[in-house]
């Protein structure tokens, strides 16, 4: 029996929804559905019933939960032991809330497969608050996001500032800064807006409502949209060094600082932990 899935299938009873858990694990819900149906078929019993809400635990699967959550507990206790040696694979799960951290990411990931064959890794990509939860949760091992309070471990890398994309060919573009005031008034363009991120925590800090347009579903997608002309938005610093003539970044108006690290886990292995720390003088020779 494979541990992860017992973990996904706690994670939806938890959750109460089949689509929350594929995100949270970068499944499709059709994946997690394979997933809850193959360890029904081992154990010979229904786990999960739908209603209108989501799904709930069948009258067997109460019957059961605690043993399962027994199990996982000793997997994952058997498993950070047998990750100690050298000669048994390791699978690091890694939380990027920064789309351009991922270029930093990938050389550390070169060099440490060079010397670690064994490792294979997990990227999971989501709004620093999810990743957050998650390292909390011990879904992953470190997540890379901007500072949120939680029962893990911090390490703060440097600070980004926050700064408005802007279409090249609207007035705001002439503009030396970017009033906040202004996201209430103009079409806005923003990823994952439905859940708490730092755009959303600035707009709360400042008594803001933003006129959403649009919502996207990453980065990229944003980037997309803004220089196309239909939207402005906000985001760090370090996302912002692609080159584009149709988009031109902006300082706002307060200046907004963003605190950017590490979020760890207490229990992380030495292999593990040393890689987390190659990460993290790599990023420092970016600042």
């Amino acid at each position: 029996m494979e541990l992860e899935k017992y973990k996904i299938l706690l994670k939806t009873i938890e959750n109460g929804s089949l689509s929350a858990t594929a995100n949270q694990f970068g499944y499709s819900i059709s994946g997690i559905s394979r997933i809850i149906s193959s360890i029904e078929k081992e154990l010979g019993v229904s786990l999960l019933e739908r209603t209108k809400e989501g799904v709930v635990p069948s009258y067997k699967c109460k019957q059961l939960i605690q043993d399962i959550k027994e199990f996982v507990r000793v997997g994952d206790n058997i498993m950070s032991k047998a990750s100690q040696q050298e000669n048994i694979p390791v699978k690091i799960r890694i939380g990027v809330a920064h789309l351009r951290i991922y270029s930093w990411l990938t050389q550390s990931l070169i060099v440490y497969k060079s010397m670690h064959e064994n490792i294979d890794v997990d990227l999971i990509y989501g709004t620093s608050s999810k990743l957050a939860k998650m390292v909390e949760n011990k879904e992953l091992h470190f997540a890379i996001i901007s500072k949120r309070d939680g029962s893990f471990l911090w390490e703060e890398l440097w600070q980004d500032e926050a700064v408005a994309w802007v279409p090249a060919q609207s007035p705001l573009a002439k503009m030396n800064s970017i009033p906040l005031s202004v996201f209430a008034s103009e079409s806005c363009v923003f990823p994952f807006f439905n859940e708490e991120t730092d755009y959303s925590r600035i707009f709360k800090n400042y008594d803001i409502e933003p006129n959403i347009q649009i919502m996207t579903s990453d980065e990229y997608a944003t980037y997309s949209v803004v220089e196309s002309g239909l939207g402005i938005t906000i985001n760090l610093k370090t996302s912002s060094l692609l080159g584009n003539d149709s988009l031109v970044v902006k300082s706002l108006d307060p200046s907004v600082r963003i605190p950017i690290g590490i979020s760890y886990r207490k229990d992380l292995s030495d292999v593990v932990l040393k890689f987390m720390n190659d990460f993290a003088n790599r990023c420092k020779e970016f600042e």
